[in-house]
């Protein structure tokens, strides 16, 4: 199924959330991971808009042997987004997006940014998407922990985006995007 198809059936998330991607980083080159990348919707938005080194994350095997299909990865990584060491290097990425997991029950939380920042090289970016449902659950609890996290030294906030999440006859959703950048360690 194409990002374009996903469109019109009203989840245009996938692709809006590659576009802020591509307007962040700029620069098609670089190492992005795709994290908790479900069936490749977001990389296959990222290869479209003229990515060329893009991983994939996600705790489902079967996601991910679905996403070979639209051959938009170069790495394919089985593992889950917590507060455990994936075996990603160090430093090894310019940019982590994230769509439709984070604050989903049994999906990704709070606990995932220390390994996000170790992944992520200084300067490099992390982005993900909030439904308006999933942020009102979490605001205060995200707020504080970007908040420690800033204080810390090892990410600052950078601006809050909104995208359309869902947009159809029967739901019509935003998403907040925090884009965060990664400081030095």
């Amino acid at each position: 199924m194409t990002n374009q198809l996903h469109d019109d059936l009203g989840f245009p998330a996938p692709s809006n959330m590659a576009a802020i991607a591509s307007e962040i980083i700029g620069d098609k080159s670089v190492r992005i991971l795709d994290a908790a990348s479900g069936i490749g919707m977001v990389g296959e938005a990222l290869k479209n808009l003229g990515f060329t080194c893009i991983d994939a994350l996600d705790a489902s095997q079967i996601s991910l042997d679905k996403s070979k299909e639209r051959q938009c990865y170069t790495e394919y990584i089985c593992d889950t987004l917590d507060d455990h060491r994936t075996k990603i290097p160090d430093n090894n990425y310019d940019a982590v997006v994230m769509c439709g997991a984070f604050g989903v029950p049994g999906h990704v939380d709070d606990l995932c940014f220390p390994e996000l920042i170790r992944i992520t090289k200084p300067g490099g970016y992390i982005m993900f998407t909030l439904s308006v449902k999933v942020f009102d659950q979490w605001e205060a609890r995200l707020e504080a922990v970007i908040g420690a996290l800033s204080e810390q030294g090892q990410l600052e906030l950078v601006e809050y985006r909104w995208i359309q999440y869902y947009s159809s006859d029967k739901l019509n959703e935003k998403a907040k995007v925090p884009i965060l950048r990664v400081l030095s360690k």
